[in-house]
């Protein structure tokens, strides 16, 4: 179950991606939209998506990255945030 942690956070960024429409959201900013899609490159890359794809892939990792504790310091993206929910 553990080891599923990663996945489903990945899949909750896919669905709070739709929810809220954070697509269009990340794409009307130059500066988040860079990093976002360098989450998504890899993602985008194996599965040959265009660039709303692979902007959707970065935000399903954000989420992925988010909730499962990784490192978010060099993402301005997450830390804004971070400085805004709380």
């Amino acid at each position: 179950m553990a080891g599923d942690i990663p996945t489903i956070s990945h899949e909750i960024g896919h669905h709070l991606d739709k929810l809220y429409r954070l697509n269009a959201l990340v794409k009307s900013n130059s500066k988040f939209n860079g990093e976002i899609m360098s989450l998504g490159e890899e993602q985008a890359k194996l599965q040959k998506l265009d660039a709303d794809g692979q902007r959707s892939e970065g935000i399903a990792e954000l989420a992925r990255k988010y909730l499962t504790d990784e490192d978010l310091s060099n993402i301005t993206f997450a830390n804004t945030f971070e400085k805004n929910a709380g």
